[in-house]
C-alpha cells in the first residue's frame, strides 16, 4: 500500500511540473511577442517622425512618408497654373476682368499638411490607433482647399455696382385748377446682387480645384442684376387711368432769335398741364387760344404768303410740329 501511493504521488509532481513548464513556455512566448510588437510599433512610429502616416491620401494622391513642408511645396507648383486664368465679370457694356494671380487663388498647402500630418496624432492612444489602422488598411482621403483673396471680390464688385445701379425713381403728379401742374413717369431702377455674384465668382473657383489645372479655360460670369421697383409708380400715382409715357417728340431752337424763343416758350406753357379724357379730341388751336401780341406773342420770323416776313407768334408753328411728333 506504501509502495502505491509513493508512486501516485511521483505522477502528481511530474504533472505539476508539466503545467507550470507549459504555462512558463506560453508566458515566455506571450511576452516574446508583446515585446516584438512593441519594438514594431517602436520601429514604426521612428519611421514616420516628422511624417505622414501611410495610407493618407490628399485628392486620391498617396502622400504617407511625406513631410507638412513637402505637401506645402507640392500645392505650391500645383497652384502655378492658377495665375494665367481669367474670370471675366459682365453686364451689358460693364466689364471687369480678375486674374487668378489678382485673386491669389492657390490651394491651401499649409492647411493640407498639418491636416493630413494630425491623423493619429490627436493625443488620445484609442482614437490615434484606430485612425492608424483605418488609414493603412482602408486609406483615409482628404480634400485640399481652394483659397483666394474675397476682398479683391468684393472691391470689384461694389466698383461695379456703382455703374451698374441705377435708383428707382417716383411718380409725380398734381392736378389743379383744371390742368396737370405737376408730372413725372416712375422710373424702374436695378442693383447688382452683389451675393449671389460672389456666390457665382467662389462656385466657379470650388470647380478649379475638380478639374486638371492644365486644362484651365476662361470664363465669363453674366452678372445678376434684379430689377428694382419704385414705391410710388406712374400707375398708382394719379385716379385718371394715366400708367405710362405714350410718345415723345423733340426739337430745338437754340438758334432762334430771342422773339421766336420766347413764343416756342409761351406756347410750351400754356399747353403744359392738359389732360385729355379718354375717348376726347385734342384741339392744339383751342388748348393754345389767341396767337397775338394782345395774348403775349412776340413777333418773329413767319411764313406768309410764300415769302419770310415778321408776324406775331413766329415759332409757335415748331411747337406744334413737335407735338404732332410725339
Amino acid at each position: 500500500m506504501v509502495k502505491k501511493k509513493s508512486i501516485k504521488s511521483q505522477k502528481t509532481v511530474l504533472i505539476s511540473h508539466f503545467h507550470r513548464a507549459v504555462l512558463t513556455f506560453l508566458i515566455s512566448i506571450l511576452i516574446s511577442a508583446l515585446l516584438i510588437a512593441v519594438y514594431g510599433v517602436y520601429l514604426y512610429e521612428k519611421s514616420y517622425t516628422g511624417k505622414i502616416y501611410q495610407g493618407v491620401r490628399i485628392d486620391g494622391v498617396a502622400v504617407g512618408g511625406k513631410t507638412p513642408k513637402d505637401i506645402k511645396s507640392y500645392f505650391e507648383e500645383k497652384s502655378k497654373p492658377f495665375a494665367n486664368m481669367e474670370l471675366t465679370l459682365e453686364f451689358e457694356d460693364k466689364i471687369a476682368t480678375l486674374s487668378g494671380e489678382n485673386l491669389a487663388i492657390a490651394y491651401d498647402g499649409d492647411l493640407a499638411g498639418v491636416q493630413a500630418y494630425s491623423i493619429g496624432r490627436s493625443g488620445n492612444f484609442f482614437s490615434d490607433t484606430y485612425h492608424k489602422w483605418q488609414a493603412a488598411n482602408n486609406g483615409i482621403n482628404l480634400s485640399a482647399i481652394l483659397k483666394t483673396d474675397t476682398g479683391r471680390i468684393d472691391d470689384t464688385l461694389t466698383n461695379l455696382a456703382l455703374s451698374i445701379d441705377i435708383a428707382p425713381v417716383d411718380a409725380l403728379f398734381q392736378f389743379e385748377k383744371g390742368k396737370v401742374t405737376l408730372f413725372k413717369t416712375s422710373i424702374t431702377g436695378r442693383r447688382l446682387d452683389q451675393e449671389q455674384a460672389k456666390n457665382l465668382i467662389r462656385s466657379y473657383i470650388q470647380n478649379l480645384g475638380r478639374e486638371n489645372s492644365s486644362n484651365l479655360e476662361n470664363l465669363t460670369i453674366l452678372l445678376p442684376v434684379v430689377r428694382v421697383d419704385p414705391e410710388i409708380t406712374t400707375e398708382n400715382s394719379n385716379n385718371y387711368g394715366i400708367k405710362e409715357l405714350l410718345g415723345t417728340g423733340k426739337s430745338t431752337f437754340f438758334h432762334s432769335i430771342p422773339g421766336r424763343v420766347h413764343n416756342v416758350e409761351l406756347a410750351a406753357s400754356r399747353l403744359n398741364g392738359h389732360l385729355v379724357p379718354p375717348d376726347a379730341e385734342f384741339s392744339f388751336n383751342d388748348a393754345l387760344g389767341d396767337v397775338s401780341a394782345a395774348t403775349g406773342f412776340a413777333p418773329a420770323y413767319i411764313i406768309k404768303s410764300g415769302r419770310t416776313v415778321l408776324g406775331d407768334g413766329g415759332g409757335v408753328c415748331q411747337v406744334s410740329t413737335t407735338l404732332f411728333r410725339a
